[in-house]
């Protein structure tokens, strides 16, 4: 098995690392997020942001790095901007932060295509959505008045604020944030 991990360089760059075993560590993307794991755990979806040239998001494979598709963000729906890191894969969609809200993308072989949009309220983006069932998915977001955990459906493409998170203090200058416990590792009841 394969743990794969972040390297945080100046300026918050981010590089995906592939931790092989004791001693047997090798760099999976550089300048990239790790936006989701296939659930084979065969590949993984990285994204690359504007800072390292057009937008898009790269699937790799896990056991040798080796690039199996891309997707030109800059080619798709406009609204999408630029994939955050820190979404779901569930069957063949991926759901991703993106700077409108939530993006979904098949990945089908060697291709990722664009699958559909949700769009949260005010054009907010959504943090790291999950799915929820097969036809909703849901994050969070962060509002001047505290924020919300967000719900979207599949089907319709909308997303509404389900529960408001009030305000709340944060320690030494730093804001409060709170955020969905999950543990990927801990399949849900009625899950494989």
């Amino acid at each position: 098995p394969t743990l794969l991990v972040y390297r945080v360089r100046a300026g918050e760059a981010l590089d995906v690392l592939a931790l092989d075993g004791p001693g047997k560590r090798r760099t999976l993307a550089s300048n990239a997020g790790l936006v989701a794991i296939s659930p084979d755990g065969t590949s993984a979806l990285v994204e690359h942001g504007p800072e390292t040239g057009p937008p898009q998001v790269v699937l790799l494979a896990v056991s040798n790095g080796a690039k199996l598709a891309s997707l030109d963000l800059t080619t798709v729906d406009p609204s999408v901007g630029v994939v955050g890191y820190s979404g779901d894969w569930q069957g063949d969609i991926v759901a991703a932060p993106s700077a409108s809200g939530i993006v979904l993308l098949r990945v089908a072989g060697r291709r990722i295509e664009l699958a559909r949009t949700m769009r949260a309220a005010a054009g907010q983006g959504v943090a790291e959505p999950r799915f929820v069932g097969a036809s909703s998915v849901t994050g969070w977001t962060s509002t001047s008045s505290g924020g919300a955990f967000v719900d979207c459906d599949r089907v319709t493409g909308r997303c509404a604020r389900a529960v408001p998170l009030p305000t709340a203090r944060g320690a030494e200058g730093f804001p409060a944030w709170r955020r969905p416990a999950y543990n990927p590792s801990r399949p849900q009841e009625g899950e494989q």
